[in-house]
């Protein structure tokens, strides 16, 4: 028993460590998975930092810090993660279900069953709160912040996602009439439409934003985006001249971006 006690001060510090270096781990693997995610839905940007990020860091897989240590010490890792918010760790949850202690595997099903029916409650609260005051723009703004993170989840059932979609643009679009020097909003819009390949909105809305947004970078890289979308690499190239003509600053990241983005074309050419 006393030796029990001397050590419990010893294994809390490793207990600590071991927490530590887990949830570190899993905040790179997370961010790792949910740009993957996006590279599904088409986002060019999202694929290019995953490369960048795959070069540039050593991640450890959460699949190690699982490994880490004996049972015990899984389990009390899982426990942490639960008591913490286990949202924020859905994608290290996913990896744990196939994880060779059954009691693990629970814990990570059960909290996964949790976080899908918060979703659920969140959503049925919006809709009803939207269907009650559809022109409350805090309202409007917190519902389309929540389904941006839905539709980027793990949880949202292929059945309903196009219906979640198009709701998400249909409260930009309310948005932007109400909030019109928001360029992120403007900026939101214009990336769902390019994912649907919905082309001609996504125009719509670049040359709407244009006369106020025309010298800033950001209104550029989404022009570029949206010649990418269309695998269309002359555009992106008199783009380009177009920026450097009128002295349009690009950060180093959105150059190499845009060399990225260009990139593909000679894949695509090989692949010919």
């Amino acid at each position: 028993m006393l030796l029990f006690v001397l050590l419990v001060p010893i294994f809390g510090s490793i207990c600590a460590f071991i927490i530590g270096v887990f949830f570190s781990t899993e905040n790179n693997q997370q961010k790792g998975n949910l740009l993957e995610m996006s590279i599904e839905r088409n986002n060019p940007e999202d694929e290019f930092f995953i490369e960048q990020r795959r070069d540039t860091q050593g991640i450890v897989p959460v699949e190690e810090a699982l490994l880490i240590n004996n049972s015990s010490t899984k389990r009390s890792l899982m426990m942490a993660v639960l008591n913490d918010e286990p949202k924020q760790y859905a994608a290290m949850l996913s990896k744990a279900r196939m994880n060779n202690d059954v009691e693990v595997v629970h814990y990570a099903t059960t909290a996964l069953a949790a976080i899908s029916s918060e979703y659920d409650l969140q959503l049925q609260n919006f809709e009803r709160e939207y269907k009650k005051n559809p022109q409350n723009v805090k309202m409007l703004q917190a519902y389309s912040n929540f389904l941006k993170k839905y539709l980027k989840s793990d949880f949202i059932e292929k059945n309903i996602y196009e219906i979640q979609q198009q709701q998400y643009i249909n409260l930009l679009q309310s948005l932007v009439e109400v909030k019109k020097d928001d360029f992120k909003l403007y900026l939101d819009l214009i990336d769902t439409f390019l994912e649907l390949k919905d082309y001609n909105q996504a125009l719509h809305y670049l040359n709407s934003i244009e006369e106020k947004w025309g010298t800033t970078q950001e209104f550029w890289m989404e022009k570029l985006k949206y010649y990418f979308f269309q695998h269309n690499y002359q555009q992106i190239l008199e783009t380009v001249a177009e920026i450097k003509k009128k002295n349009i600053y690009l950060s180093g990241a959105n150059k190499e971006l845009v060399k990225y983005w260009m990139s593909k074309k000679n894949e695509e050419n090989k692949d010919e």
